[in-house]
């Protein structure tokens, strides 16, 4: 999540790549979306753990439509670990 002028984090979208081979090489279990606040429901915009968007990146984690967690700034270790922790095994 980001907002509009910020733009996408180019620093985090280059790691993708690495998360992807890492956890889910095929798309089964995670995919990753860029949102600006203008595109946000205003239940999830209200709910975030670190409040308002800022200049920072927000990274959000999604499981079924339920919030599992928020990372925020471009902390790659961070997102790293949340993805470890909540992404669902193949037998899910």
């Amino acid at each position: 999540m980001h907002l509009a002028w910020c733009g996408r984090c180019d620093t985090m979208e280059q790691n993708y790549r690495s998360l992807f081979m890492k956890f889910d090489e095929d798309f089964v279990r995670m995919e990753f979306f860029s949102v600006t606040e203008e595109f946000i429901p205003e239940d999830i915009l209200s709910s975030l753990k670190f409040g308002a968007l800022k200049c920072k990146p927000r990274f959000v984690l999604f499981f079924e439509g339920e919030k599992k967690d928020e990372i925020d700034g471009a902390d790659y270790t961070k997102l790293e670990m949340a993805i470890s922790k909540h992404i669902p095994t193949l037998d899910d």
